[in-house]
């Protein structure tokens, strides 16, 4: 779901994409979440812990109000979002749209921090630029 997000960053995100997202599809997320880092940044916990807690949440609802079909099977952790939500509920294109409005729903959840991050990157490296520049003269 970060790779989503990050992708919308600028060239030290997408470099980090270029590297992480073909295992992130396989739920293997540990070079972005170490490469960026998200792990103790402050600014990543948020978006890190709401990100699952809200759609845990709204997965409760629609499978407890019968909108989405339960999970009859235990798939490997490792299957891609989508697929998995189809196999987890037996077959059922409910799973799937459940996992890919979830899906959606973390990219927004992380999109503003994702900005936020790109913001206090491009201060520092100008504020580095300049003293640099200033110590050169």
């Amino acid at each position: 779901m970060q790779h989503w997000a990050l992708s919308l960053g600028g060239k030290r995100y997408k470099q980090m994409i270029a590297l992480g997202g073909a295992p992130g599809v396989f739920q293997i997320n540990e070079p972005i979440l170490f490469g960026l880092p998200i792990v103790l940044n402050p600014m990543w916990f948020i978006p890190f812990v709401l990100g699952p807690v809200i759609t845990t949440v709204i997965s409760y609802i629609a499978v407890s109000s019968g909108m989405v079909f339960p999970i009859v099977a235990k798939i490997p952790w490792v299957t891609p979002p989508i697929v998995g939500g189809f196999l987890a509920t037996g077959g059922h294109v409910s799973g799937a749209v459940l996992a890919a409005i979830n899906l959606v729903i973390s990219t927004a959840i992380y999109l503003p921090f994702v900005y936020a991050q790109v913001k206090i990157d491009t201060k520092n490296k100008t504020e580095l630029t300049k003293d640099s520049d200033t110590l050169s003269v």
